[in-house]
């Protein structure tokens, strides 16, 4: 039989912490993708009626700088989120 194997608490940690980097990475570029995509899609879209800002017009809109702002904040975020799961310490 083989002896119980000891469950070293800063192993857990780590592998929480490359889970919280991991999802953390794919968060991050979910919100990525849906910005770009819609933000190319209102610039590409031809003037419907159902919709007053399309064009260059679209950044008049407020919810569409914030996202563009957000956007931009987690794409800060993106190096430190690679770096943590590069991290394999197990000291």
């Amino acid at each position: 039989m083989k002896a119980p194997r000891i469950l070293n608490p800063r192993n857990i940690v780590n592998k929480m912490e490359q889970a919280h980097c991991l999802f953390t990475l794919i968060g991050c570029l979910i919100v990525i993708v849906c910005t770009a995509a819609g933000v190319i899609m209102n610039l590409t879209t031809i003037y419907d009626e159902n919709f007053d800002h399309m064009g260059i017009r679209t950044f008049c809109m407020f919810t569409v700088n914030s996202n563009i702002l957000a956007s931009a904040g987690i794409f800060m975020v993106l190096p430190y989120a690679v770096d943590g799961l590069r991290m394999k310490n197990s000291n």
